[in-house]
């Protein structure tokens, strides 16, 4: 397993802003190499220790054409610095373990730590780009603490951030708990959200009051067996102690019915008419016919009073 650890102390996110006045002193510039069995060369195989006593932290340089070493972050404790006009690239290497990139902070010092407490960060990832006058932030995935930790509670979530075209503000688009995903995008005329999983299996979008549920719409755990069976759309109703408490509507994928308020309650129609197809009316009074049906002809109109069961009243002429 390799790891390499980044640490901070009481600073918030001791490697998210830049500073323009901190400087990289020559004393910290390191080229470090050793050369492999199989003739490969690997720099950097060394623990290092700065000799610069005004500014913490090392430089490591790709080889190539460096003019002059960039303005670091403030109190950094590593900056790898890439050739101009190349790829800069970091690699992890590992045969047969994990290859980990692990983030740790503590409160207090590294002597007397104390617990990471409420909405601090524990670590961020920072796209920076240089827009012709500075070098800004312009997306962030976060890691922070949604309660003061304890041995029995490290409660965290993840957000995530981006600048909108035409603007230079970054701001938090996705954030991430155990318990739910909060989305707050702009919506364009061809967007959407998409649940995806397997045949078989619920796939919901829910509607909660402090996480606990209200709402779900859901496309049902009915497998799909052809014919455009299965997957049916259900949109449910819960109560303040989140039980269910029935459906409100129901679709059926392969026939296209529609079933209101499956869990009681009344439905009402605010258009100013309802229209009712006149296909498939009864042939007789005993006819298969579904408890509630309501359909018509130029003659009767016909309802369903018990399963095939059927009645009539005549249409007068106006």
């Amino acid at each position: 397993m390799i790891n390499q650890i980044i640490n901070s102390t009481a600073g918030e996110a001791a490697l998210s802003r830049f500073a323009t006045t901190n400087t990289w002193a020559a004393a910290q510039t390191f080229s470090v190499s050793a050369t492999f069995s199989d003739g490969l060369t690997s720099t950097g195989l060394a623990q290092f220790t700065s000799s610069s006593t005004t500014v913490g932290g090392i430089v490591t340089r790709a080889n190539g054409t460096i003019s002059a070493n960039p303005a670091g972050y403030a109190n950094c404790a590593f900056q790898s610095v890439g050739a101009q006009a190349t790829t800069a690239n970091n690699m992890f290497d590992s045969a047969g373990g994990v290859v980990q990139l692990v983030f740790r902070r503590r409160n207090g010092t590294y002597a007397a730590q104390t617990a990471v407490l409420n909405n601090q960060t524990i670590a961020q990832l920072d796209w920076q780009g240089y827009d012709g006058t500075t070098v800004r932030t312009q997306a962030q995935i976060q890691g922070f603490a949604i309660e003061n930790f304890t041995s029995t509670a490290n409660g965290t979530a993840m957000a995530f951030a981006t600048t909108a075209a035409g603007t230079t503000t970054l701001a938090t688009r996705l954030t991430l708990t155990s318990t739910f995903a909060n989305f707050v995008v702009p919506v364009y005329a061809n967007s959407f959200f998409l649940v995806n999983d397997v045949s078989g299996t619920t796939r919901a979008f829910r509607i909660d009051t402090n996480l606990s549920r209200r709402w779900q719409i859901i496309g049902n755990n009915i497998g799909e067996t052809g014919s455009n069976a299965g997957t049916n759309f259900e949109i449910r109703r819960y109560s303040d102690a989140a039980v269910d408490l029935g459906l409100v509507m129901a679709v059926t994928r392969s026939t296209g019915d529609i079933t209101f308020n499956g869990g009681g309650g009344t439905t009402t129609f605010s258009a100013n008419q309802i229209a009712i197809s006149t296909s498939q009316t009864p042939a007789s009074a005993t006819a298969t016919g579904t408890t509630g049906t309501i359909c018509w002809d130029a003659s009767y109109i016909y309802v369903c009073t018990a399963t095939n069961t059927w009645k009539r009243v005549a249409i007068a002429t106006w």
